[in-house]
């Protein structure tokens, strides 16, 4: 080939790999991975087996999972990162990582962990667990870690926090383990994976207040290597990556169920739906657990029991939650988001679910005009504005105009007037629970002509729309 021709053929290739910047990624045979130190255990292990199978070179860097978040947040590159479900999904909420690649991989429960060869402890009961912890002379914890921040969260759910602080031992940049090993600290609490010189666990925690810390995976916004990327992700849920992080005593996570949609969740009841909202009657009652569903779109929660609950993620992360009557609450739903409700009370668990479709043309909280006729407010955003009107029987609103449509929901029986603007009255005996839809510019008085106090959330959407579709269901009242 004379430097002419070989000249052309130079620019045939700089010309293709310019318009099509992928083709010489897709060759790539090089991998770089963020993996948190969690997943040490299994990730170390299964990362020569797919080097040989795969012939790829593969360079792993590891780090607790809140660092490697960070790392990641200032610009870190890398082709896949391994580490904690909620960072994960917050990182490509951010951009960083592929949202459409994320895989849940596995999850372990939190343990006591004690030097090897000391004596055996109870801690099957959360009395127990208590009385371990009041007992022992130092605790260490993994202070820049997801681990750590479990420990803490779960000494304040139990009630010990103050009791057990001056016994607390820090540990900064290794695993808490290590201290114990050295004996800086009789115990430590960690999600202990396989054998680790010098410990031994102790036991794990009660499953009454265990967490599980999940492991998930994903690849980079701007990975170079997306193709081999992708082969070392469905390598790490293949059967043999699975027994491997089931052998290091992790839960693989390829195993657990799949959520269903939120409206085939059978606790889940749909009572209303037009373009705007869906609205759920949630009942779960006292020990039983939904099944694992799939949330789309933000959501407002308005509370009809006190009990307590347990949410438990389909990556492990279980939370526990204190519920009160007639409380409001606003979820946003950057991501989807699969989980399960546990009624860990004594109550049945009643929820009005209302979720709200997305809307193209949001508005803001100085557009629409506040209600000054008692109506206080309990949350106001970029998409909701909720208030609360209480009456004592015999009491009046004034006369008042609702700027924006939404849903108006009962929290106790009651028996009502409502006057419109016309002068026109009816009256209405509504149950907790009953709803209504209200379009935007709907004037009336309302009065409490019952023998109990009447109470009511208003959820005022922010947000325009044709004419609402005909609904389905039967609102009330």
């Amino acid at each position: 080939m004379n430097i002419k021709d070989f000249l052309r053929a130079l620019a045939v290739v700089i010309f293709f790999l310019s318009v099509n910047p992928w083709a010489a990624a897709n060759d790539s045979r090089e991998l770089s991975i963020l993996s948190s130190n969690l997943s040490r255990p299994a990730i170390s292990e299964l990362i020569p087996i797919f080097e040989e199978t795969y012939k790829i070179k593969v360079t792993v860097r590891y780090a607790n999972n809140p660092i490697l978040k960070q790392q990641i947040e200032a610009g870190a590159k890398f082709d896949v990162v391994i580490i904690e479900p909620q960072m994960l999904t917050e990182l490509s909420t951010a951009g960083f990582v592929d949202r459409n690649s994320v895989v849940a991989l596995a999850k372990i429960g939190m343990a006591l962990v004690s030097r090897e060869g000391a004596s055996a402890v109870d801690i099957g009961t959360v009395e127990l667990f208590k009385k371990v912890l009041l007992s022992a002379k130092s605790i260490a914890y993994t202070a820049d870690g997801h681990s750590g921040a479990v420990f803490l969260r779960t000494l304040e759910q139990i009630g010990l926090t103050e009791k057990v602080r001056p016994k607390l031992v820090p540990v900064f940049g290794r695993f808490s383990t290590e201290a114990v090993a050295d004996g800086s600290a009789q115990y430590t609490a960690f999600p202990l994976a396989g054998s680790v010189p010098g410990v031994q666990m102790a036991g794990k925690f009660p499953e009454d207040i265990q967490t599980y810390i999940g492991i998930s995976a994903g690849t980079s916004s701007n990975t170079v290597a997306r193709t081999v990327a992708g082969t070392f992700l469905e390598y790490l849920q293949s059967g043999s990556a699975m027994a491997l992080f089931k052998s290091k005593g992790f839960t693989p996570l390829a195993l657990a169920p799949v959520g269903v949609p939120v409206e085939k969740e059978p606790m889940h009841r749909l009572k209303f739906e037009n373009e705007f909202v869906r609205l759920f009657d949630v009942l779960v009652p006292a020990g039983k657990t939904t099944q694992y569903h799939v949330h789309l779109y933000d959501g407002v929660s308005v509370r009809l029991s006190n009990t307590q609950i347990i949410d438990e993620t389909i990556g492990g992360e279980r939370t526990p939650f204190e519920i009160k009557y007639a409380e409001a609450s606003f979820g946003s739903r950057p991501s989807p988001l699969t989980h399960r409700v546990v009624n860990s009370g004594r109550n049945d668990f009643r929820n009005i679910f209302i979720e709200i479709f997305p809307s193209k043309d949001a508005g803001t909280a100085t557009q629409f005009p506040m209600l000054s006729d008692g109506h206080v407010i309990v949350l106001d955003n970029a998409r909701v504005r909720i208030n609360r009107l209480t009456l004592k029987p015999g009491e009046s609103s004034k006369l008042h105009t609702h700027a924006m449509q939404g849903l108006g929901i009962i929290l106790y029986d009651s028996k009502i007037a409502i006057t419109a603007a016309d002068g026109t009255k009816r009256t209405l005996e509504s149950k907790a629970g009953d709803f209504v839809w209200q379009k935007a510019g709907m004037t009336h008085i309302i009065t409490n002509i019952g023998s109990s106090v009447f109470d009511a959330i208003d959820i005022e959407l922010k947000q325009e729309g044709k004419a609402a579709a005909p609904p389905v269901g039967d609102p009330k009242p």
